[in-house]
């Protein structure tokens, strides 16, 4: 069978034609459709647009086995699209569905494509498969359409995230909708044994310095108080990403740079963090924490998972993660071992003085508008909705609880509030929104707030805090402290022309020499020399190139 890529490719000019006589001049002036329903087909209900007679949306979407359905309903019948129906005359008509997994979403669009079948009005796809999309001229430009119909709280939120229209921009025009996530709740905080902190009378680092005296003092406590023979001081995932969820890019960002992510030099030059001078150094370190036994010898063939199963065994006492690490899985610990208890702290300060740790993204997926689409703003309308009045909802309020009494929550006997499965009748329902209404930095200023030993009062504090425990509004408290020190991959974009070519070589080069020279077996000297001269003369200069251009003609500053 073809591949994604080559199905594109193959069908790109007969699709064009097809979606060039389907739209009617839409892809001139994608603003077109929407102006003449609009006028002939809506009102006003509730302060909100209303379609009246109901118009029809073609969508479609992926659904995974965390979409949960009420007895009786499915994707194109339930509540949530009763309630289209009901408040703005929009008939929700998903014309098929896919699941989750193996990118089939992206496999039935690219056939759908060749096929020169109609395409869903808007869809939701990873972002990191729409650029293809975007740059085969099938998809429509929304950001008249946002401008048009974002109102202030929506318009707010996008504010709060750096760039955030960049990677989805071709020529001055924004062709995709990211679908934010919470920010900061991925970003790292310091997982440390307590109990072992406490054996060695000694407090959580604050330096590097601190650091390296704590992991020293972990790793010769005494068999009594480990229940092992033999411990580390600290547990990481170095097989390949130093940027992952369990990983060490806040140490590298202590010495100046992180590696594997685009990032601005002390010039002002956007570099490939990995070939920073700061790199060198760091690798010393961590060079020096292998050869104490800080590290686990294996250190850099561990995965994600086997760098946490060193926690949760007992046999590391420390390791940076993101603010959920406790609920899975640090906490297991706690239950592997006797007496083990894990306290969350700040990312201790490197040579410079602070820190620096890459941001773990925006998002994930993006909305992408069909150049065919009849009903492009519908999106908006009802997302703008759902802004004003889901995100944050007032006391009293339709979703003061939720969505629905009865689908998400339950308004029990005697007044109280249930989110639990069982308490609800036919059990809790998924929301499917187009577009959930996130706020980025709504979650974890809630639970920083909670941090602090105040009460959740509004609804948004009350619904989001069900579940939580006080070791992640402690961790949450701490990512909130250190949010300035967080720094974003700069480049976004589709792979650059060299990328596609000679990235994946460069990348594994990279990997190799820096294990050569954790274990000695290369010099540091000469082994960096050598990756930066590997960077050199195999694309990296045309990559860089390539990278600062993008970056300039998409609007980055």
């Amino acid at each position: 069978m073809l591949s994604c890529r080559k199905l594109l490719a193959a069908s790109l000019a007969g699709a064009m034609l097809i979606a060039a006589a389907g739209c009617g001049g839409a892809g001139e002036n994608p603003e077109a459709p929407e102006v003449a329903l609009t006028e002939e087909n809506s009102s006003l209900k509730n302060g909100h647009v209303f379609y009246d007679p109901p118009i029809q949306l073609n969508i479609a979407r992926s659904v995974g086995p965390d979409a949960k359905f009420k007895p009786g309903q499915d994707v194109n019948k339930n509540d949530v699209t009763d309630w289209m129906l009901e408040e703005f005359g929009v008939k929700a008509n998903y014309m098929w569905t896919t699941p989750t997994t193996d990118n089939a979403f992206y496999t039935k669009i690219m056939l759908s494509i060749s096929a020169g079948e109609e395409l869903p009005e808007f869809f939701s796809i990873p972002g990191a498969q729409a650029h293809e999309l975007i740059d085969s001229g099938l998809m429509m430009p929304i950001d008249g359409l946002f401008e048009k119909h974002a109102g202030a709280k929506w318009k707010n939120a996008v504010a709060e995230v750096q760039d955030p229209w960049l990677a989805y921009t071709r020529e001055g025009q924004v062709y995709a909708y990211p679908n934010f996530d919470y920010a900061y709740e991925h970003e790292d905080v310091m997982w440390i044994r307590d109990d072992w902190l406490e054996a060695a009378g000694m407090e959580a680092p604050k330096t590097l310095e601190d650091l390296r005296a704590v992991m020293d003092a972990f790793i010769h406590l005494d068999s009594s108080v480990t229940g092992f023979d033999k411990v580390y001081g600290f547990t990481a995932a170095l097989q390949s990403n130093y940027t992952t969820w369990l990983g060490v890019n806040p140490v590298f960002g202590g010495f100046g740079a992180i590696p594997q992510i685009w990032m601005k030099d002390e010039a002002g030059d956007i570099v490939y963090g990995s070939t920073m001078p700061q790199i060198k150094t760091a690798l010393a370190e961590f060079k020096d924490w292998i050869d104490k036994s800080y590290f686990p010898p294996e250190v850099g063939l561990m995965n994600e998972v086997a760098a946490y199963e060193l926690f949760t065994s007992g046999r590391a006492g420390i390791t940076m993660g993101a603010t959920w690490c406790y609920d899975w899985p640090l906490q297991d610990v706690e239950k592997n071992v006797p007496g083990a208890k894990v306290g969350a702290y700040p990312i201790p300060n490197g040579p410079t003085g602070s820190f620096l740790q890459s941001g773990n993204g925006t998002h994930y997926q993006v909305v992408l508008f069909s150049k065919a689409s009849k009903n492009p703003q519908v999106f908006f309308e009802i997302t703008d909705y759902l802004y004003d009045n889901y995100a944050e909802p007032e006391k009293g309020s339709q979703f003061e609880y939720g969505f629905k009494d009865g689908f998400d929550y339950i308004v029990k006997d005697d007044g109280t509030v249930s989110y639990i499965e069982d308490d609800i009748p036919g059990g809790k329902a998924s929301v499917l929104f187009f577009s959930a209404p996130m706020i980025p930095s709504q979650k974890i200023a809630i639970a920083s707030y909670l941090a602090e030993g105040n009460e959740p009062e509004t609804p948004a504090q009350i619904q989001k805090s069900v579940g939580w425990n006080q070791i992640f509004l402690d961790a949450a408290r701490i990512v909130m402290s250190q949010k300035e020190y967080t720094v974003y991959d700069l480049f976004t974009g589709a792979p650059t022309p060299t990328m596609v070519e000679k990235l994946a070589d460069l990348k594994a080069f990279e990997v190799s020499n820096f294990s050569n020279i954790l274990y000695g077996k290369t010099g540091l000297d000469e082994g960096f020399d050598s990756w930066l001269s590997y960077w050199s003369s195999n694309g990296g200069v045309q990559i860089t190139e390539e990278v600062r251009q993008w970056y300039k003609d998409a609007g980055g500053e």
